[in-house]
This record gives C-alpha cells, structure tokens and sequence, in this order.
C-alpha cells in the first residue's frame, strides 16, 4: 500500500474539498483508494465518478442527508452504518454535525478485470444504511495497515479488493457467482503458478500477472489456489520467500537487510514480521540456531 495523496490519478477519490480527505492506496491491480473523511456542518455536493464508493461512518453519531442516487437516506449515521455511492451516481451530502468516514473506492474497470466480469448493480446499496461486521472490520484493518512504512504486496491488495467487492455484491443481492466454482487449478497449472513465484520472488507480484500464466481471471484463480493449496496466493508467495530467506540463512554470512532485498522483502523489519507469521521466530534466532 502507498501513501501518496498527491499523486494524480484517473481512479482516486473526486472532491472538490480535498482539506477533508486524507487518502491511501492499495497495492495491485485494483487501484483501490482508501480514504478517511473529516468534515464538518455543510453542504457537500460531489461529482460522478468512475467508482463504486463505499462510506462508513466512524467517531461519534451524526445527522445527516445523503443523496447517492436511489433516494435520499436521511437521520442519525451511528458507527458502523455504512452507505454506497455507485460509480456515476452524483452524491449530495448534508451534514448537520462533525462527523467522521472511512471509505473505500473501487473503480469499475480494474474490479472488472479482477471479477472477470461485469460488476453486478450495487443500487440497493445507495438506497438505505445498512451495517456489515466483515467490511467493517476490513475497512479499518486496511487503513491501519496502509500506513505500515513497508506495506503489503500487489497480490495483498487484490486479495482484499475481491473479498470486499464480492461482499458487497452479495449485501446487494445481485451475485452472480452463487453456485459457480469456476475452473479449477490442476496440478500442472499449480506448478506453473509456484514457479511464476519463485522465479519472481523479488517483483511485487499481483493476482492479474499469476492468473493470466494460467488463463483464469484474477477472481476465479484467487478461489481456485485457495481451495488446490489452503492458503491465498498472498499468503504462499509470502512463504515463498520466508523458505527462501532462510536458506540464504543457512548459505550466506550476508547482513539480515541484504537477505531480505534479495528475498523479496521491503527491508529488514518486513522479513522480520513475515518471519514471525510464518515460522514464530525471527531471522536472528534462526540464525542463531543454526551457528
């Protein structure tokens, strides 16, 4: 994930009141943004976009009026309450107190080449406060994650777009998938994928790159790898290169940083924490122990 709120780019969120959005973006293909929202007592009109925004409401309740295009949804916005503004819809907001939102921003064409498809309407979603445990929680463990000086991988950044994005197709009744596995990822498909990996250790590899090497969509691969192998695609590429790292331990009298940028990781600290999840230990101690 980057923080770059001054970069200029077709697919980050559009205001005319920039002072009050603070801005992340996730890794990837997905060209997701993250944003977090502070505004006070006003009118806040905003222009379509190209982008499936999703608002939560965080902090303390508030008044507010809402127009996303399906009605207008007005009263008080509790933590949690969360409410969609689709892509092309011209959102007219009013808030009545200080308030706080996280949100997230899915532009239509990168999620549709991740789904593999069209995006189903999210309309139901503009039409009345709803709450969802999952997003919700997602919602924050990406923002905080965001700021993370190292930040996570491309395959990290699809992963978390699909999953949102498909939960939200399901809270809108329109998902397509319900009942399609889509196809499978043999055992020749799955070497190749492995491979792709290990050849590419140090690249920031993403869904879109490993599901075009074996002819799926970024969707149907990241389903089919988890239910060939347990794991996300994040997750096995992270193993990866903590198996790889560690046999340079075992090889090299190299510094910890220098092993690390040849295994892929962002410095030092990042292997670390990749260490500490995948084998509960630290490149040190292996070390260590191996001596």
């Amino acid at each position: 994930m980057q923080n770059d709120p001054d970069a200029a780019s077709p697919y980050a969120y559009a205001t005319p009141y920039p002072d009050l959005v603070a801005e992340r973006r996730l890794g990837g293909a997905s060209e997701v943004t993250i944003v977090a929202v502070s505004q006070p007592p006003g009118h806040y009109p905003d222009p379509a976009t190209e982008a499936h925004v999703l608002f939560m409401a965080r902090g303390r309740s508030f008044r507010a009026s809402a127009e996303f295009g399906a009605g207008r949804v007005r009263g008080w916005f509790s933590p949690g309450d969360m409410l969609l503004a689709p892509a092309g819809a011209v959102a007219d907001t009013e808030v009545f107190d200080a308030c706080e939102a996280i949100g997230i921003a899915f532009p239509t064409a990168p999620l549709r080449r991740l789904l593999g498809e069209d995006v189903p309407d999210l309309t139901p979603l503009a039409a009345a406060r709803f709450r969802d445990p999952f997003v919700a929680a997602a919602l924050e463990r990406l923002w905080s994650e965001a700021e993370a000086p190292d930040g996570h991988s491309a395959l990290f950044g699809d992963a978390a777009a699909i999953a949102l994005a498909l939960a939200l197709i399901r809270r809108a009744g329109a998902d397509a998938r319900r009942g399609r596995s889509g196809p499978a990822l043999g055992p020749a498909r799955l070497a190749k994928v492995l491979a792709l990996m290990r050849e590419r250790i140090e690249d920031d590899l993403d869904l879109a790159t490993l599901a075009a090497a074996v002819g799926l969509s970024p969707c149907h691969f990241a389903r089919a790898f988890r239910s060939a192998t347990g794991e996300t695609p994040f997750a096995r590429f992270r193993r990866i290169r903590v198996e790889h790292a560690a046999a340079l331990l075992r090889e090299r009298c190299a510094p910890l940083a220098e092993i690390a940028l040849a295994s892929g990781f962002a410095d030092q600290t990042h292997m670390t924490r990749a260490f500490r999840a995948v084998l509960g230990t630290t490149p040190g101690r292996l070390r260590a122990a191996m001596a």
